[in-house]
């Protein structure tokens, strides 16, 4: 017996050393204790952090944010299956995958019917429930969460941060080139600096830069002439001369040998000729045939050499030039946006122009958006010019920084108010006690105002102060308690027939005893009854039984 009880001390003696010895560790969140070891949740699954490495096993039990409880585990304690949101759709992570939680079978309810952020909506849903597609937006493009892909919303598109032609990239801002100077479009604005480096078209180069990556000096041409752009750095050519006639101004007389410019005469107002050769080399030009940029064919010449008539297009509106001599076409409206106007509504078809909408102070757009109700054509937006600065924060914490700068809410605030344009930020406004709302509701004019989620108590917990409580020893709650609504409470664990309370938990009654039904888990201790008949003597040696039996138990393993 001595020898036996010597050897359970001394397996408890080192059990006990081995886990003071072992080093204390707390898992950080979506890990879960194994063996000891802080383990990294399953693809999809999600915990809180805080577990204790030395303690329990622990299990990853809820769906990760992206992820939904598409099957439910076999009880409280198994987890179910957590299948990912569509493409460019998302949930928010802590859905209870175990029997407890809710079975979500259609990823349109789990994951909602809108975009997330930087997915826009290319193809729209069959009705208002079935969600449509979420696209993710090109390299060099965003666009804010929340496009709805139902068929109840809209066709959306991504807005370009590249920077547009003869602009380049300084500290992280799209900025006009100098005077005189050109670069191609297509500079990220979020990338390194950039600069122009070549003469502008009507530029000469007057003097080559000292190396390769320097700009040299670019001289206009006189009024009526131009030249080809051309590189400037010390790897280009100096050009002495503008020897051509500019677009909108026709070769009225040629030069009087290759390296001397005739005379250029303006076209009449809204009429324009494609530039050409001024020296000796090239053709005189006796009219200007064509309606400029920004001008309509109100009506054809009468000959292939006669020049029709061109009307302006309307503030905001435009259309590219067109010949307007018989061998012309009437242009009955101008159907592209200007620069800095964008495309609001489509035409009724494919000939009808739409409406054309001015930006909103403080961005842009490129001209040549059409407004034609042609087939899969799709209604435009202005570009808000990018302002994150890398590693930057937001002064005040109710924002975050997003393309715009600090026009994005943080986590568990809201949009209550909207901003006054595309670069003006709203109110974000601090979620409700009991409530969390995901980071990056866009509160400038082109987001929406928006709603904090509640959060939902999981099984055995209840609402005290908007939190979500453990319920105490001997009771119980079923989830579902709103943590954002008033203060709930637990219930009671009564006991069955012969159990007694111990400790606040129901346990059995010793043989030869009962109890009736009833006794209050959750509060003292109760007592079972000796069964009429039964000596306590009895009753005594029955428990002592009962407990040599376990002895002898244990002293076999």
């Amino acid at each position: 017996m001595v020898r036996a009880f010597s050897r359970i001390a001394l397996i408890a003696l080192c059990t006990l050393l081995a886990v003071e010895g072992a080093a204390a560790a707390t898992c950080t969140a979506n890990q879960y204790v194994r063996s000891n070891v802080c383990t990294d949740c399953p693809t999809g699954y999600a915990r809180a952090a805080g577990d204790d490495s030395t303690g329990a096993d622990t299990a990853c039990l809820m769906c990760a944010a992206d992820y939904y409880v598409s099957g439910k585990g076999g009880d409280a304690t198994t987890a179910g299956t957590c299948s990912a949101c569509p493409t460019g759709r998302s949930s928010a992570a802590g859905a209870d995958s175990t029997s407890t939680g809710t079975l979500i079978a259609a990823a349109n309810k789990a994951c909602g019917t809108t975009c997330k952020a930087n997915f826009y909506v290319s193809a729209k849903g069959g009705d208002a429930t079935t969600a449509g597609t979420c696209t993710a937006c090109p390299a060099k493009s965003y666009i804010a969460a929340g496009g709805e892909t139902a068929s109840t919303g809209a066709l959306t598109v991504c807005t370009s941060r590249e920077c547009g032609a003869d602009q380049y990239v300084n500290a992280k801002t799209c900025k006009n080139c100098p005077t005189g100077f050109t670069r191609a479009a297509g500079d990220d604005s979020t990338g390194a600096d950039t600069q122009c480096t070549a003469c502008a078209a009507g530029y000469r180069v007057a003097a080559k830069g000292a190396d390769t990556s320097t700009p040299g000096t670019c001289t206009a041409c006189p009024t009526g002439a131009t030249t080809a752009s051309a590189d400037s750095t010390s790897g280009g050519t100096v050009v002495a001369a503008c020897l051509s006639c500019a677009a909108g101004y026709r070769v009225h007389a040629k030069g009087s040998d290759t390296s001397t410019l005739g005379t250029c005469t303006a076209c009449p107002t809204g009429h324009t000729t494609a530039s050409a050769i001024g020296h000796s080399g090239g053709t005189v030009v006796a009219a200007c045939l064509s309606c400029a940029d920004g001008y309509r064919v109100a009506a054809k010449g009468g000959s292939t050499t006669a020049a029709g008539t061109c009307t302006a297009c309307p503030t905001g509106a435009t259309t590219a030039s067109a010949v307007s001599t018989s061998a012309g076409a009437v242009v009955a409206a101008c159907e592209k946006s200007a620069a800095n106007y964008y495309v609001s509504a489509l035409g009724a078809d494919a000939t009808t122009a739409g409406t054309i909408t001015a930006c909103a102070t403080g961005s842009t757009n490129i001209a040549g958006d059409s407004s034609l109700g042609t087939a899969n054509a799709v209604t435009s937006s202005c570009d808000v010019p990018p302002k994150v600065i890398s590693g930057a924060k937001c002064a005040n914490t109710a924002y975050i920084m997003s393309t715009a700068g600090c026009v994005s809410c943080a986590a568990n605030n809201r949009v209550s108010a909207k901003g006054a344009d595309a670069l003006t930020a709203g109110t974000c406004a601090a979620c409700g006690a009991g409530s969390t709302n995901a980071a990056g509701d866009l509160s400038s004019s082109a987001g929406a105002t928006s709603t904090c989620d509640g959060t939902t108590c999981a099984a055995n917990k209840y609402v005290s102060s908007n939190a979500c409580v453990a319920c105490a020893a001997g009771t119980t709650n079923a989830a579902g308690d709103n943590a954002s609504g008033p203060d709930t409470t637990c219930d009671a664990t009564t006991c069955t027939a012969d159990h007694y309370v111990s400790s606040n938990v129901c346990t059995d009654c010793a043989a030869g005893s009962t109890n009736a039904a009833g006794d209050d888990a959750s509060g003292a201790d109760t007592t079972c009854d000796i069964v009429s008949g039964a000596s306590p003597l009895e009753v005594k040696l029955t428990s002592m039984i009962s407990f040599l039996v376990i002895g002898f138990l244990a002293l076999a393993m």
